[in-house]
């Protein structure tokens, strides 16, 4: 919330509110679309074709209010459940390990995979239409 002065009077300007449809995608973004913004857009009920969608979800991401309110939802997230960023890669890290000490291949690749997504390597799968560049692991 930000403060305005003006004139010896104190207001409280709220912070911008989101439509249904914008709050709708924050939740599936966070949620069942698993980070990805086109499937996030169809899953809040945003219409059209796959290449519309791609449109819509790179929008929204770079809608400061739709990011605001992202952040702000995975904050209190990390609050309540006390996992962070640096939690989940250990976990990661620890189950690679486990893998690679057991000789388990599909373990490895399991691990490998998922440490993978979270560190955003499959971003191409999130870029949009017109931002791809043909990364697929770094």
């Amino acid at each position: 919330m930000t403060r305005k002065q003006d004139k010896g009077t104190t207001t409280t300007k709220a912070p911008p509110k989101l439509t249904l449809l914008q709050q709708a995608f924050v939740q599936a973004y966070l949620g069942i679309a698993n980070g990805n913004a086109t499937r996030a857009c169809r899953t809040a009920g945003y219409k059209g074709k796959q290449g519309s969608l791609e449109v819509q979800g790179h929008d929204n991401l770079n809608n400061p209010k739709i990011t605001q309110a992202i952040q702000a939802r995975q904050a209190v997230m990390q609050a309540v459940s006390g996992v962070t960023i640096e939690n989940i890669t250990a976990t990661f890290m620890q189950a690679r390990q486990m893998a690679i000490d057991n000789h388990d291949v599909a373990g490895l690749t399991a691990a490998n995979r998922e440490l993978a997504k979270h560190l955003g390597y499959y971003e191409q799968d999130n870029l949009q239409r017109g931002d791809r560049i043909g990364i697929v692991m770094r």
